[in-house]
């Protein structure tokens, strides 16, 4: 049979335990093996074989490949997310408070609005916190002063 072309070639060689692989349109992709059998002389009688037909096989790897791109994907969406919830919760809002009370400073308003969780924090957010509040407590203070100096010259 022209299908086993392919199988005549490896079993003509009469080495022990054989592997190949062909097509066929007919059969699908399959995976065959086959051994000789030898006589008490070591001369090949016959062949014992077997067919594999892999074509499913295909199928279900695509699946399993699609399958595992999906969950990537859900994985890095999911890592990205909560790398941007924590981020913004840990850098992005403290800055905007404090960008926000520096305007508010900016435009004459002494009153600071700084929380202690954000001045009791011990990293570089914490750090710029505590500087921030102790530049705008000085600034309130000169201002103070200098509003006690205005008044004592009219007085």
């Amino acid at each position: 049979m022209a299908e086993y072309d392919g199988a005549a070639e490896v079993l003509a060689t009469g080495k022990g335990f054989e592997k190949a692989e062909y097509y066929n349109d007919y059969y699908g992709e399959l995976y065959y093996a086959y051994a000789p059998v030898l006589d008490s002389r070591g001369v090949v009688v016959g062949f014992l074989g077997t067919d594999v037909d892999i074509t499913p096989l295909h199928a279900q790897i695509a699946r399993y490949r699609r399958t595992i791109l999906l969950c990537l994907a859900a994985a890095l969406s999911v890592f990205t997310a909560v790398y941007y919830l924590i981020l913004r919760s840990i850098l992005t809002r403290p800055l905007i408070s404090i960008s926000r009370q520096a305007g508010s400073l900016a435009r004459g308003d002494l009153n600071l609005r700084i929380s202690e969780g954000m001045l009791g924090r011990g990293d570089e957010i914490g750090g710029l916190a505590r500087a921030f509040d102790s530049m705008a407590h000085t600034i309130a203070g000169v201002v103070l002063d200098i509003g006690l100096l205005m008044k004592a010259v009219r007085d």
